[in-house]
């Protein structure tokens, strides 16, 4: 789990989120990004797992896991001062954890989120 202060828990931030942000797809999931208010906080991440992707709610709950262990890996060699929200995509259910890690290495220095 994020530390507390890493969380975006807010309606208004996911809203704002959603609207501003800049999207950026893997086969795996999407992660759109924007930044926040205060640039000078650590940068806050949300995991939304809808139940469009599988009913079972074991299963949600182990992509929002797996998704947050790999990004608690990367969260000292992250800037201050964004928001972002990861939507896992179908292909994630099957695959190993490796994999999603690697996925989300690759991707992080193209959002600019890397120091």
């Amino acid at each position: 789990m994020l530390p507390r202060e890493n969380r975006l828990t807010e309606d208004y931030d996911f809203r704002k989120l959603q609207r501003y942000g800049r999207t950026f797809r893997t086969p795996y999931f999407n992660f759109v990004v924007n930044v926040n208010k205060f640039p000078e906080k650590p940068s806050r991440f949300a995991f939304v797992v809808s139940k469009r992707l599988d009913k079972r709610a074991t299963v949600r709950n182990r992509l929002r896991r797996r998704l947050c262990e790999a990004l608690q890996g990367n969260l000292s060699s992250l800037r201050p001062g964004f928001d972002g929200a990861f939507y896992p995509r179908a292909l994630m259910i099957n695959k190993p954890y490796e994999e999603i890690v690697h996925c989300l290495n690759q991707l992080l220095p193209k959002t600019l989120l890397l120091k």
